[in-house]
């Protein structure tokens, strides 16, 4: 029930700041995340903090933990 909330809540979500995000096909590396934040509404507590994540052409990837579990690190 908790992931169907959140779920809901992000799709119903304002659209992201188009100022935020860059986007051009000829990157190397066409996903990538350097020190961000993260949370579920403008009025929430951070819940993720510091995340530095790249994801490379046609790569698949999931991060998966139960609810609760910290998937930190």
């Amino acid at each position: 029930m908790v992931s169907l909330k959140r779920i809901n809540k992000y799709l119903r979500a304002d659209e992201i700041d188009e100022n935020a995000i860059s986007k051009d096909s000829n990157m190397k590396v066409p996903v990538r995340i350097d020190r961000g934040t993260f949370k579920w509404t403008k009025d929430d507590s951070s819940v993720l903090k510091n995340i530095t994540l790249q994801v490379n052409k046609r790569k698949l990837v999931a991060i998966v933990g139960q609810v609760g579990s910290g998937k930190v690190d």
